[in-house]
C-alpha cells in the first residue's frame, strides 16, 4: 500500500535559528528561558518543561546573538503536546510583535 503525502498546512515557512527566547503568562510571574525550536513570520514553536493551556496569552522576549534584548512580544498558546520526560512542545501564534518589521528582517537574515 502506498502512503499519500497530505500537503502541508503551514502558512509560512519554519527555520531553525540560533535564538534565545524567555516566556511567561501575560502580565504574571518572572520570564522563563525557553528552547526554540523553529520560527517564522506568524509564530514559534518552543520546547518546555510545562505545560500551557491552548489559548492562553503569552509574553515573549527575543535574544539574536549578543543583543541583551532583540524584541519582544504577545502571543497565544496554538496548541501544547507531551513529549518523553516530561517536556512539552508548544506552538505560539504571534498576536503582536513591537517593531514587526525589524523582526521579519532578522528572520530573514538568518
Amino acid at each position: 500500500m502506498n502512503k499519500v503525502k497530505l500537503p502541508d498546512k503551514r502558512r509560512a515557512e519554519r527555520i531553525g535559528i540560533p535564538v534565545r527566547i524567555s516566556y511567561r503568562l501575560k502580565g504574571k510571574g518572572v520570564y522563563q528561558e525557553a528552547a526554540c525550536v523553529d520560527i517564522s513570520g506568524l509564530g514559534v514553536k518552543l520546547r518546555l518543561e510545562e505545560e500551557l493551556i491552548e489559548g492562553s496569552p503569552i509574553e515573549v522576549r527575543f535574544y539574536f546573538g549578543d543583543d541583551p534584548l532583540a524584541f519582544q512580544g504577545c502571543c497565544r498558546v496554538s496548541w501544547c503536546r507531551k513529549l518523553k520526560k516530561d517536556n512539552f512542545q508548544v506552538g505560539l501564534e504571534f498576536l503582536k510583535i513591537k517593531d514587526k518589521a525589524c523582526f521579519g528582517q532578522v528572520i530573514c537574515e538568518k
